[in-house]
């Protein structure tokens, strides 16, 4: 499960994604947790207080990388797959030129 969110992200905006994911986790599989581990990087927003709170009250079972651990990351293989793709498959630009 992944978001794309158009601003900046905060604990709120990313607690947020994670009540929406345990739901689906939960939905799935209600045991989930004895079998799995979300991997969480070190961005200040997903370690905030907040969003430890949520996790230990919630039972998430939760490993956090260290500083600077972006090779160690999943999501990192998948930004990558989408930045090295064509995703304007009609090759069409903006006409940014102002015309009077």
């Amino acid at each position: 499960m992944y978001s794309i969110n158009k601003g900046k992200t905060n604990a709120i905006t990313f607690l947020l994604f994670i009540v929406k994911l345990l739901s689906s986790l939960d939905q799935e599989d209600s045991n989930w947790r004895s079998n799995s581990l979300l991997l969480i990087d070190n961005a200040p927003y997903h370690r905030s207080k907040t969003v430890r709170n949520f996790l230990i009250s919630n039972n998430v079972p939760v490993l956090f990388l260290g500083p600077y651990q972006f090779n160690m990351a999943p999501v990192e293989k998948f930004f990558s797959f989408i930045k090295c793709r064509e995703l304007n498959v009609l090759s069409t630009r903006l006409n940014t030129r102002y015309e009077s």
